[in-house]
Parts: structure tokens; C-alpha cells; sequence
């Protein structure tokens, strides 16, 4: 039988021993609760008697030493400029623009002591610095809720809803705290919900909120400028077709929203037999969730992300080949069918976007592999015909570098290839050169892009393919240069893209929203 003891330490933390007279020797447990506070206090003292820091900031006429490693737990803005590429993470003093002096410093002490004041006198500079590093504790549903909120003169109320670097999960949060500042004092306030309403991202509302709870909230319905805002977001929502003619500051996600990117791994071949299911993964949240399935079954089907819109093209049913598109949109959680379809069906076809343009490429009909390339415009919802490939490829994988579309690898139905053909919309040019190594010839491909650099993942060829694993090559296409890596063994077709610095890779066809690369260059 345990002899369970507890004793009090020199230090008043409780201990506990779980005294076992069939084990040798006792097992001691012990947990401080005051542990992470110490921790946390010896650090900020480091930081007061400036010891041990390794970076300087520079904000305004102000110096500010700290620690990065203090900075990069508290902040995922200091964490990417610390942790990646950027020259930042190589200096010891860096300069910081559009954040006030005193906020950076207020801010500072929070990340250092887990306490700040927030209070009529600093929420507005205050706010959107701590938008601009994202720092987590600083969320407008937490704002919105403090009487300094409600107290704001509308001007700085502007201010700081009008920001792209606002913090929110979601546009509702911004429209909810709105409503709460208006109906704090709506007899003075109700003359300013218009100017207010504005700069409420209503487009980017889901359609049951905007219409159960913008649409019908009374001072909404009452005033014709929110009237025509309400509309302007219906419609916005209703004619996705429209959206390119439509794009402007209410439309344009905020920052913070954009960092969420989310992968879609649309359809493939499951129990031998093609399937319709779709799953989103999110990175943050690290979970796969079911969303609307296509109309159609598609495996081999291509996918790409334009307009904020998930296009699948082409593919095969199980029995037939497609030439049909869908067209799904993450704010409904709905596909559309009224895309033109191309000119004839196909399957392992590379799809990409370029300057607006959806282009498909190659693939195979049943009968033989295609050469020609095809471009949609969305505006007019047409597919044209392009300059053809001088090889025809199935299984290519495409990706897009600057203002040229790469067509790289796949099988010209008999054997691999380890070319890649290079497309200049500007000129419809499409030239084809050898790689420099052999090492692109595999038969199904998936690519994605990062600056000056393809990342591609050969998946179905079984006879090239090592024993233990997928080969992985990081191909620079400036300079010709091949670097071929090996990585997680799977059996089935891949997709690639780029996830904020990572490269993701899953089974089946895989296309991203708001995921293209963003790199700061000053």
C-alpha cells in the first residue's frame, strides 16, 4: 500500500513523495506555483539593468533594449523578423516605423510583467501597435468591452476600425464593437453610424450574419448610407463572378486575418473509386474539418485559388473524363457549377494563376497527353487558347515565379520527362529547356513557389521513387540549381503549397487561400 506524504519546503511550495513499499526509490514530484512569476521577474530585471539583451530597438527618439527571445514568445510579428531570412534578424538594432514611442514602451513592460493600463488617455495609439505586433492579449473583443472603448470621440473610433493591422478573428467582431459604441449613446451617436459603418468590412461578414444581424438590427435598416452598405455586401456575396470589378478597401481582408491561411484538399481517389469530399485544414487550429463537397466525383483534378475562389478543374469521375469546373467559395461554404467549361476533358492537369488569369495545362483526354494550355478570365468567364507546350505532359507540375508559368516535369504518357516549359503571358511565348541535373523525372508532380525558388514533390512514379521515402527538390530557377532531399514515404498523388515559411505537403490535390508568400523588403 502508497504511503502518501506531503511536506512543505524552505520555500513554502508543497511537496509531494508517493512512498511505494514494492518500489526502490521513492518517486518525488514537485511543482512550484511561483516558479513562472520569479522566472519572469529575474528577466524583466535583466532587461532594467540592461543585461543579457541582444537587440536594441529604435523607436522614435527612443532606445529600447531587450531580449529576443522575450520578444519572439510575446509576439508573432518579432518572431518572423527574428526567426527567418529577414536582415532584422541579424542586427542589433533595429529601427521600428508607424508604432509611438510611448505605446512600444507600454507594450514592452506588458511582455516583460504581463501588466498594462489601458485607458482613455493611450487607447489609441495604444491599440494599433499592439494590432501591428500581435500581441495576443490585445484582441478587440477585449477592448471593445471597456468603458474607454465606448468613450472614444468618433474620430479615433475611425482611427482604429479603419486599420489594416487590426486584430480580430473576424469582421463581426468589429461590426458588434460599432454597435456597442453607437448604442452608448444613441441619441448623440446615431447621426455618425453611417461614417462609422464604412469602414466596417461588411463583404467579408458570412452572408446569415450579415442578413440575420446586420440586415435586420433597427438603426441599420433606419439610415440610407448603411442601407446601400448592406447591399453593397450582398451583393458582393451573391455575384462571385463579380468580385474582381468590385475589389476595394471593405473587401480587402485585414492583416491579422490574412496570416490565418487555411489549406483545401479537394477530392482524389479513396477505396478505388473517386471521391467529391472536400476537408480545410487549419494551421493554427491544427485541424482537418469536412466542408461542402463538389457536385462532381474528381480525381487527377486541378486546383488553384483565384479571387479569393477555389476553382477545380477537369479531372475523372471513375467512369469519364471531365471538362466542367466548379467554383467554391469559403464564405458561403458553397460550390457553383456556372463556370464555362474548357475546351475539352481531361485529367492530371496542372492548374495555376497568373496577373488574373486561370490557366490549365496538359493532362491526358483517355486517349492521348495534351500539349495546349488554356486561360480563363474570370470577367468574361471564356477560355481561351494560349501558346501550346512543344511537349505534351501529363501529371505536370505548374507554378508561377514573377510574370513567367513553369510547366514542370510529368510523362509524356510513355515515359518521364526532365524538362520544364516557361510561359511569358506577355508575349504568349512558351519556350522548353533541359534541367541542369537530371533529377526532374518523375511522372506526378506537385510544385510551389517561394521568391526564386520551385518546390517540388514527385508522388506515382514507383519505379524512380527511393525505398524509403518521396523525393523533395528545392529547384532555383534563376540559377539552374537542384537540391533533391527525401521525405515522408506515401504512396499517392501530392499537392504542395506554401504556408507562411513552410512548405505543405498532403495526399491528393491541395490548393490555398491567402497564401501567396509575403516578404518585407525594407
Amino acid at each position: 500500500m502508497n504511503d502518501i506524504r506531503c511536506f512543505r519546503s524552505t520555500m513554502g511550495e508543497i511537496l509531494h513523495t508517493d512512498l511505494d513499499s514494492s518500489a526502490s526509490p521513492a518517486r518525488l514530484e514537485y511543482t512550484s506555483e511561483k516558479h513562472s512569476r520569479h522566472t519572469l521577474e529575474a528577466i524583466n530585471l535583466l532587461r532594467l539593468h540592461r543585461e543579457l539583451c541582444d537587440v536594441v530597438l529604435l523607436v522614435g527618439n527612443r532606445k529600447i533594449f531587450a531580449h529576443r527571445i522575450v520578444l519572439s514568445a510575446c509576439s508573432p510579428y518579432f518572431h518572423a523578423m527574428f526567426t527567418g531570412e529577414l536582415a532584422e534578424s541579424r542586427q542589433t538594432e533595429v529601427t521600428i516605423r508607424d508604432i509611438d514611442e510611448h505605446a512600444m514602451e507600454l507594450l514592452m513592460d506588458f511582455a516583460y510583467t504581463s501588466h498594462i493600463v489601458v485607458e482613455e488617455g493611450n487607447v489609441q495609439m495604444l491599440l494599433p501597435a499592439a494590432c501591428l505586433l500581435q500581441m495576443a492579449k490585445f484582441k478587440m473583443s477585449a477592448v471593445m468591452e471597456s468603458e474607454e472603448f465606448l468613450l472614444l470621440p468618433v474620430n479615433q473610433l475611425v482611427d482604429i476600425i479603419s486599420s489594416d493591422e487590426l486584430n480580430v478573428r473576424s469582421e463581426e467582431q468589429v461590426f458588434s464593437a460599432v454597435m456597442s459604441w453607437v448604442k452608448y449613446n444613441v441619441t448623440e451617436r446615431r447621426q455618425n453610424l453611417g461614417q462609422v459603418l464604412q469602414h466596417v468590412r461588411l463583404p467579408l461578414l458570412s452572408p446569415k450574419f450579415l442578413v440575420g444581424t446586420v440586415g435586420s438590427d433597427l438603426l441599420i435598416k433606419s439610415d440610407e448610407v448603411c442601407r446601400d452598405l448592406v447591399d453593397e455586401a450582398k451583393n458582393y456575396l451573391l455575384l462571385p463572378q463579380e468580385r474582381p470589378l468590385m475589389q476595394g478597401p471593405r473587401t480587402r481582408p485585414r492583416k491579422p486575418v490574412r496570416r490565418g491561411e487555411v489549406l483545401f484538399a479537394v477530392g482524389g481517389w479513396c477505396s478505388g473509386d473517386a471521391i467529391a469530399s472536400v476537408e480545410r485544414y487549419d494551421p493554427q487550429a491544427n485541424e482537418w474539418r469536412m466542408v461542402a463537397p463538389m457536385s462532381k466525383r474528381r480525381c487527377g483534378v486541378g486546383v488553384a485559388v483565384l479571387n479569393d475562389l477555389l476553382y477545380a478543374v477537369g479531372g475523372h469521375d471513375g467512369q469519364s473524363y471531365l471538362n466542367s469546373i466548379e467554383r467554391y467559395d469559403p464564405q458561403t461554404n458553397q460550390w457553383s457549377s456556372d463556370v464555362a467549361p474548357t475546351s475539352s476533358c481531361r485529367t492530371s492537369v496542372g492548374v495555376a494563376v497568373l496577373d488574373g488569369y486561370l490557366y490549365a495545362v496538359g493532362g491526358q483526354d483517355g486517349v492521348s497527353c495534351l500539349n495546349f494550355v488554356e486561360r480563363y478570365d474570370p470577367q468574361t468567364n471564356r477560355w481561351a487558347k494560349v501558346a501550346p507546350m512543344s511537349t505534351k505532359r501529363l501529371g505536370v507540375a505548374v507554378a508561377v515565379l514573377g510574370s513567367y508559368l513553369y510547366a514542370m516535369g510529368g510523362s509524356d504518357g510513355t515515359s518521364p520527362l526532365n524538362t520544364d516549359a516557361i510561359y511569358q503571358q506577355q508575349f504568349d511565348l512558351e519556350e522548353e529547356r533541359a534541367k541542369a541535373e537530371d533529377k526532374l523525372s518523375e511522372c506526378s508532380f506537385a510544385a510551389a513557389t517561394e521568391r526564386k525558388r520551385a518546390f517540388v514533390v514527385d508522388g506515382a512514379n514507383e519505379a524512380a521513387r527511393p525505398p524509403d521515402g518521396t523525393t523533395f527538390t528545392i529547384l532555383d530557377l534563376e540559377r539552374q540549381i537542384l537540391i533533391e532531399l527525401q521525405i515522408v514515404r506515401d504512396d499517392r498523388e501530392f499537392g504542395l503549397v506554401m504556408q507562411s515559411r513552410f512548405v505543405c505537403s498532403t495526399c491528393g490535390k491541395i490548393a490555398s487561400l491567402w497564401s501567396s508568400p509575403r516578404v518585407r523588403s525594407d
